[in-house]
């Protein structure tokens, strides 16, 4: 049930220019919020901020203030439409909310928490990055009524700022869309033309092919009638309709769509619509109107189709109506919808032009696309046209008693697709094909198993051979070992988990004049996932966001938010309420999303919370330190430890300092590590005492603050390979010590030098750290003057 049936059942959207919405998500990472001056019977402001698609909206009578003393009334109403925060204009006398309504701020919001958990238990803390409102605020439920609740601001830079209203100006009454025109007595219908692929790109919309009678509907005041696509009229096979019809908001109408009768799953079916005719139940059918060409005296069929189907929105708003349906269009790529259609098992898409006018004829500003059946091949060589460096179509098989050739695609493969597959699977060629396959051309062989393809295609050969196959997407499996060689390791990142990667403004800037985008940060984390994810995967970790372009802004995230991705779970611990813990790739992948930049885990998987599988000390040195002196430093520590059985691990943090990371057995508790730690920390400061500090408050000038707060229950440190949320993304970067030595300048790493290293190396300074672990043993932690 859509949040926004109280919003439309108080409006009649053919008298009111207020938008009447869709159903839509929103991106986390982006989310808005409008302050509206609304002079109506009683003036007031409303402020709306955007969650889960839609705004959720307060009145506040005397406006916000900027003042933290000063808190004011907000009254919770009606979830409003994403639309409305660009909505300006006068709504007409008479109808609900009549009056003049100008934006007066518009800007980015960001929760600082679970927003809908924060909600629900009436306080929301959040920050506003507008040209008028910014900072930090509160939204505060009373005691009582449920709707009343207290708009408070926070104290930081933002108080005392001016709100100034926008200036009055005449609102444009805009003449109605259409020109005036007869109700016609008859139309012949648009056609589509019949396409193979459905197209891609901003000029097109899609809606689902219905299986059912296409068919016109003529309102004229109390007179209803329904015409075939032949012309002929048969209200009476359909009359239970006709009461339905009168329902809707108009005096006059024209409308285009389809008859239909669905099966349990929903599912149309021109068989099962000839059934229902045949038994005469008219009452359990269905039109889906798609299309408007007249109303109220306005010929419409030279307005552009959105202009049309918006009008059609208005006109069927009840979601009651289960008779009388709206045939919703989806803005997105037609192939990937094609896709999915396919799965389903639907009968397909019509794909038609935003901006042209109805025509009675068969157009291509409409194209029909019928469903293929779908299937997952493996994938066992690919071609090349003559010296291209791309793949030109791939060889597929499949498993029926053993491997057989079904043939080879290359429709649905794009330039950047085949580019990417050419460098991929050139590198992992074989010298035979391995099942016996016709003559082609130019083939290059793969080991089966290293790739699977989802195909589309329209039926088979006597041989087997798929008719019109084109490629959809592909799977990654594991791959079948060949006699002599040894099984690759698993990868944690597939193919299709890196396929299934989606972001909304994906050349946003991360941090003004970064020239970093949000793209990048994904394709980074993308790339380096496969060395990053072991020390990352199932453990807690906090995360670090930065979702509005600025670094001040970027916030910790410890708690699950709303539309955390798949693979991204929330747990919870008698001594930790909640925690976030990435379960697999999909997850990882999926967070850049919501403007993540940085990962921090735990020294602890989630298999046992109560005994840490490494400890972490961060040197953090003193201004004006010199890194041969920090290398030095860290030297002699990993020679303490050595000396108590302890091998430790080097990796830069990002930033100046360095972490000594020990791996451990896990058979300790927190409490002896910290123990161990704290006291290993003093001794090295009582011993050096020039070079070492461990008092966080003690002068660190030419001195190294050894911190042990990164290990802990609850605490973290920054992951292999993190990136860190500065305007040059540096890479926290395990390191070899024969590295570290040889440097006599500080080490540094960014998201491509870090990258670099990892795929031309194949394995990083710390592939063997699980072979090391360790415990404390009673003989180290006398050593650093701790009784057993």
């Amino acid at each position: 049930m859509t949040k926004l049936r109280q919003y439309r059942s108080k409006r009649r959207f053919t008298r009111t220019p207020e938008p009447f919405g869709t159903d839509a998500a929103s991106d986390p990472e982006a989310l808005a919020f409008v302050l509206q001056h609304h002079m109506a019977k009683r003036v007031h402001f409303d402020l709306r901020l955007e969650l889960e698609g839609v705004l959720k909206s307060w009145a506040v009578p005397e406006g916000p203030s900027t003042d933290p003393a000063h808190r004011r009334l907000a009254i919770a109403t009606e979830d409003h439409p994403l639309d409305y925060a660009t909505f300006e204009g006068e709504i007409p006398q008479g109808q609900y909310g009549a009056g003049v309504l100008r934006i007066v701020d518009r800007g980015a919001w960001v929760p600082l928490g679970d927003p809908e958990a924060d909600l629900a238990r009436g306080e929301l803390k959040f920050r506003l990055n507008g040209s008028q409102l910014s900072g930090g605020w509160m939204l505060k439920k009373l005691p009582g009524d449920k709707a009343d609740w207290l708009l408070i601001k926070e104290r930081d830079q933002g108080v005392g700022a001016r709100i100034r209203l926008p200036r009055r100006r005449a609102v444009p009454k805009l003449p109605p869309p259409g020109h005036p025109g007869d109700l016609p007595l008859k139309m012949r219908p648009q056609l589509p033309t019949s396409a193979e692929f459905a197209p891609d790109g901003d000029g097109w919309v899609h809606e689902i092919k219905y299986d059912g009678y296409r068919t016109m509907v003529r309102i004229d005041g109390d007179a209803v009638r329904m015409f075939t696509r032949q012309g002929l009229d048969w209200t009476d096979r359909y009359q239970a309709l006709v009461s339905h019809f009168l329902e809707l908001d108009c005096e006059t109408a024209l409308i285009d769509g389809e008859i239909v009768a669905q099966d349990a799953r929903g599912a149309t079916s021109l068989d099962l619509l000839q059934e229902t005719l045949s038994a005469g139940h008219d009452h359990e059918l269905v039109f889906y109107a798609f299309d408007l060409i007249h109303l109220d005296g306005r010929d419409l069929s030279r307005e552009p189709l959105l202009t049309r189907k918006a009008l059609l929105r208005r006109l069927i708003p009840d979601e009651d109506m289960i008779r009388v349906q709206y045939s919703d269009h989806l803005d997105t790529e037609g192939r990937d919808l094609f896709a999915q259609i396919c799965r389903m098992g639907l009968e397909g898409i019509v794909s038609k032009s935003k901006t042209a006018p109805y025509v009675q004829s068969r157009t291509k500003s409409w194209l029909k696309v019928k469903r293929f059946d779908v299937g997952t091949f493996t994938v066992i060589g690919f071609t090349t046209k003559a010296s291209a460096s791309h793949a030109a179509s791939l060889i597929l098989a499949e498993d029926v008693d053993g491997l057989r050739y079904v043939g080879r695609a290359g429709s649905g493969l794009s330039n950047a697709m085949a580019r990417d597959l050419y460098t991929e699977l050139s590198q992992r060629t074989i010298p035979e094909p391995p099942v016996p396959v016709p003559k082609i051309d130019n083939p290059h062989w793969i080991e089966p198993g290293r790739l699977t393809a989802e195909i589309s295609y329209r039926g088979r050969s006597t041989k087997g051979v798929l008719r019109q196959p084109a490629v959809i997407g592909f799977a990654n499996s594991a791959p079948t070992p060949v006699a002599g060689r040894a099984a690759p390791q698993r990868r944690l990142i597939r193919d299709r988990d890196l396929a299934n990667i989606r972001l909304t403004n994906p050349d946003r800037e991360m941090f003004e004049g970064s020239g970093v985008t949000k793209l990048d940060i994904a394709l980074y984390y993308a790339r380096i996932g496969e060395a990053m994810l072991p020390d990352l995967l199932n453990r807690p970790v906090t995360l670090i966001r930065c979702p509005t372009g600025k670094i001040a802004d970027c916030f910790y995230q410890r708690h699950g938010f709303s539309g955390l991705p798949d693979g991204v779970d929330t747990m919870g611990d008698r001594r930790a309420d909640e925690f976030l813990v990435i379960r697999d790739a999909r997850g990882f992948l999926g967070l850049p999303q919501f403007g993540v930049v940085e990962f921090h885990p735990w020294d602890c998987t989630i298999r046992d919370l109560d005994h840490p599988d490494r400890m972490t000390l961060d040197l953090d040195p003193g201004e004006g330190l010199a890194w041969a002196v920090l290398a030095a430093a860290a030297e002699d520590l990993r020679t303490r430890l050595d000396a108590l059985g302890l091998p430790v691990f080097v990796r830069t943090t990002g930033g100046r300092g360095l972490h000594l990371v020990v791996p451990l057995d896990q058979s300790q508790s927190w409490d002896r590590v910290k123990t161990f730690l704290k006291a290993f920390a003093k001794a090295a400061a009582r011993d050096a005492p020039r070079l070492f500090t461990d008092n966080v408050q003690a002068s660190r000038k030419g001195r190294i603050y050894l911190d042990v707060n990164r290990t802990g229950f609850g605490t973290s440190a920054a992951a292999s390979y993190s990136l860190r949320s500065k305007e040059s993304f540096p890479v926290a970067m395990p390191i070899s010590w024969d590295a570290l030595k040889s440097k006599a300048t500080r080490i540094e790493f960014n998201r491509v030098s870090a990258v670099d290293l990892v795929e031309k190396a194949g394995a990083d300074a710390w592939d063997d750290f699980k072979k090391h672990r360790s415990n404390i043993s009673p003989g180290a932690l006398r050593a650093v003057g701790v009784r057993d």
